[in-house]
């Protein structure tokens, strides 16, 4: 079975509605993986494995220099959550931190059972 993420893309830069769908479309055409992981607008519609997310991403963005794609993924494990960013040839990613707030006695509240 495998691990396997929940994808979701964006795109800036496109100069216009239309064009930022034909690149979508060129991706779902270019690589099986984001035909199935996104839609036509670039939502999510399932998860699913996806070895070379990063490399497929940075070589797809060439042909798009203008244009920065931002790949927002949640995997199987709780805490896998992160954004990639491509444009023309380049990465980054930038993985989600979980931060607890700091006790604080001061915010301490009784409980109460509310009666019906």
């Amino acid at each position: 079975m495998g691990y396997k993420t929940w994808y979701n893309l964006t795109i800036t830069g496109a100069k216009d509605e239309q064009e930022e769908a034909d690149i979508i479309a060129d991706l779902r055409e270019t690589h099986e993986e984001a035909k199935c992981a996104f839609d036509d607008e670039g939502y999510g519609q399932t998860d699913l494995q996806w070895s070379n997310d990063d490399g497929d991403m940075a070589e797809f963005s060439k042909k798009y220099p203008h244009v920065l794609f931002c790949l927002t993924a949640k995997g199987d494990a709780d805490d896998d959550m992160w954004e990639g960013y491509y444009q023309d040839g380049k990465y980054q990613l930038c993985h989600a931190e979980i931060v607890y707030p700091p006790y604080d006695p001061a915010k301490m509240v009784a409980y109460e059972v509310e009666a019906n």
